[in-house]
């Protein structure tokens, strides 16, 4: 009987593997814990991104953090109540002006 295989040469699913060449032996229980240390990395590093922020903000990341239109945006920055940077053709906020906005000091 011969053995199934995919066109890169490895067993099927559900067909067994062909003895190993070196007297190496990978239980289930090491592919699971292999596998649960890997999801833990992968989900840290998901969290180091996710959490960087700069300390820039767009017109779009200002608007959604201000709960309004990009145009209410515009307007603080023409009004001269929220400072502008210009990157190019890029509009930035510095953060922290943006919070002041929400939360002014006294």
């Amino acid at each position: 009987m011969m053995e199934s295989r995919s066109r890169l040469g490895a067993p099927t699913l559900g067909t067994p593997f062909p003895k190993p060449l070196v007297g190496v032996v990978i239980t289930s229980e090491l592919v699971d814990a292999m596998a649960a240390r890997i999801a833990n990395i992968v989900v840290s590093a998901i969290d180091g991104i996710a959490t960087t922020e700069t300390p820039y903000m767009t017109v779009a990341e200002a608007a959604e953090y201000l709960r309004c239109d990009p145009q209410r945006v515009y307007d603080l920055a023409s009004n001269g109540r929220l400072p502008r940077y210009k990157d190019g053709r890029r509009t930035l906020h510095r953060r922290v002006d943006v919070m002041k906005l929400v939360n002014p000091e006294p």
